[in-house]
């Protein structure tokens, strides 16, 4: 009887222990992956940063301030206006054949 009782009450710690080494497991990847949506937040505003100082530069005032130091004179495309011309096309023969 006292051999049982020693028996369940090792099997009980054993289990225990599994169960206390799984959730120390469970907090560490926790802890982990608070970490990496934390690096994710960082990159994401240094991204948008970098989007935005992008967009300050692309503005057409500070385009044209940009080239005017740099003496570049941009040039609009334009294309040379076409006037349609009209093909003539032969109307189907209606008359009934003879």
């Amino acid at each position: 009887m006292l051999g049982r009782l020693l028996f369940a009450i090792v099997c009980c710690v054993l289990v225990l222990a599994l169960l206390l080494g799984l959730r120390q497991q469970h907090f560490t990847e926790m802890h982990r992956m608070a970490d990496l949506h934390t690096n994710m937040d960082r990159d994401r505003k240094a991204l948008w940063d970098l989007q935005v100082r992008i967009a300050e530069a692309g503005r057409p005032q500070a385009l044209e301030a940009a080239l005017e130091r740099r003496g570049i004179e941009l040039v609009p495309i334009t294309y040379p206006q076409q006037t349609p011309t009209l093909t003539p096309t032969l109307a189907p023969d209606t008359t009934p054949p003879q």
